[in-house]
């Protein structure tokens, strides 16, 4: 861990171990949303997916996302709003 780890918020850290405990305390949908589309850690980018709150955003991850998983997930999530 880096000096400038300790001034970073959590969702920010070089560990991705720490990323994701700091997602937890997260609730800005806009800063989930960069973590599910840029992370480098996929265990991240799925934990930040999950956690969005704001549908809106579902169509952007289904198109932007690099990830099979999340693309597919976000699909199902807009498939079932109608419901």
């Amino acid at each position: 861990m880096g000096l400038l780890d300790k001034l970073k918020p959590d969702y920010r850290h070089s560990n991705p171990k720490v990323r994701l405990k700091g997602i937890n305390k997260l609730h800005d949908d806009a800063i989930l949303l960069d973590l599910c589309l840029n992370d480098k850690d996929k265990e991240v980018r799925l934990a930040a997916f999950r956690k969005i709150s704001f549908s809106g955003y579902f169509p952007l991850i289904v198109s932007r996302s690099h990830d099979i998983e999340i693309r597919k997930e976000a699909s199902e999530r807009i498939a079932n709003q109608d419901d």
